[in-house]
């Protein structure tokens, strides 16, 4: 059967990493990557003065999956994508990213 979840947020703790050339098996590669945009969530506990980068997001997911089968982690799709899975953009405001306070 096919599962659809259409995951909505608003004022989304946003940032965008610059992942050119780096090895995604090396542990934490992620969260170490220069970013392009925003503030990391740990940068901003350490630094008050600092603006969170905040998005509103719409997107819809869908998979098959067997009937009566639990849903995945969805926070860890991108480590073990589902097959048959594809992110197809429902509707996306990326243009809305924005320092907060404006």
């Amino acid at each position: 059967m096919e599962v659809t979840v259409n995951l909505k947020a608003r004022n989304a703790l946003t940032w965008v990493a610059n992942v050119a050339g780096i090895n995604g098996n090396q542990p934490d590669a992620i969260n170490t990557a220069p970013l392009e945009l925003g503030y990391r969530v740990q940068e901003l506990v350490a630094n008050p003065s600092l603006h969170p980068s905040l998005s509103d997001v719409h997107f819809q997911l869908s998979w098959q999956e067997q009937a009566g089968a639990d849903l995945p982690d969805l926070a860890r799709l991108h480590d073990h994508w589902l097959p048959g899975a594809g992110i197809s953009p429902f509707r996306e405001r990326s243009p809305t990213v924005l320092p907060y306070p404006p």
